[in-house]
């Protein structure tokens, strides 16, 4: 019996989502990754849940990690032939030269339901907006346009009421790992199908800022829920009364009242805009 040869993939990630896929394929007899690009260790308080930086991950499983420039990038990937070059929460623009050389293209794991919420930091938003699910969208990159190209799978999650962006980030992680299995599964048996996104409904969203924000007092209480939410745990929400405190949470306590939960272990109640 001839024993099937692994499919080489090379992976793009951060730390965090790029932890999850680049378990799941650890996971899956049929994939070999044959590297990984990524950025150097940080000290910013990135994902924003308990995570194990994804050089570390790569280097205990021997998994070869480069933290070069994209464009340093193409005399490795070269070498390796790859199979499939899948995408995760990267901070760089694939460029056309990489793409042509994997045999199965280029598919980037965005954490919205395309395409609604492109751009780089999508839930955020979703949850600032106070939208009610979201998911990860599994898609070829065709060209440099950000989060555009043919759709080939998609996953919902509801967001829950207490979700923030920390949690929110981790469960749709954990949701990336059976689609990244399960994109594998197609790709081998030559069943992709793709359907077009709709650029009717499509919406982007920029990078929100590292630093963190006044809550503003003259919206409504859905809305001051929404920006703590969207906002928690990076870069957070402050309230100034008598002094700046950070708010980590809030509860509604009437239809314009909230108790805002202090970072301090304190509560204080305001008063919200009808």
């Amino acid at each position: 019996m001839v024993k099937k040869e692994k499919i080489r993939v090379v992976l793009f990630a951060l730390t965090g989502f790029g932890n999850a896929v680049l378990e799941a394929l650890l996971k899956d007899t049929r994939v070999r990754v044959a590297g990984l690009f990524t950025r150097p260790k940080s000290k910013k308080p990135f994902p924003h849940y308990p995570c194990v930086q994804l050089m570390d991950l790569a280097r205990k499983n021997k998994v070869s990690a480069y933290t070069g420039n994209i464009n340093s990038a193409l005399t490795v990937i070269k070498k390796i032939r790859p199979d499939l070059i899948l995408v995760c929460t990267f901070d760089q623009i694939i460029p056309r030269k990489i793409i042509k050389l994997s045999r199965w293209g280029v598919i980037n794991l965005h954490p919205s339901l395309l395409p609604r919420y492109r751009g780089a930091t999508p839930t955020n938003w979703v949850l600032l907006r106070g939208e009610k699910e979201t998911g990860v969208t599994a898609h070829f990159i065709e060209n440099e346009k950000v989060d555009a190209g043919p759709i080939i799978l998609q996953r919902k999650i509801r967001i829950h009421p207490d979700d923030n962006d920390g949690i929110l980030r981790r469960k749709l992680a954990v949701l990336s790992v059976g689609l990244t299995w399960e994109l594998i599964s197609l790709l081998i048996s030559g069943k992709i199908r793709v359907r077009q996104q709709n650029e009717g409904l499509s919406s982007w969203f920029p990078r929100r800022s590292l630093k963190s924000v006044k809550l503003d007092l003259g919206l409504t209480c859905d809305e001051i829920l929404n920006m703590i939410r969207g906002l928690t745990p990076f870069p957070g929400v402050y309230i100034v009364k008598n002094r700046r405190r950070s708010v980590i949470k809030a509860k509604k306590i009437s239809p314009n009242r909230l108790c805002l939960i202090l970072k301090e272990g304190r509560s204080l109640t305001i008063n919200c805009a009808r």
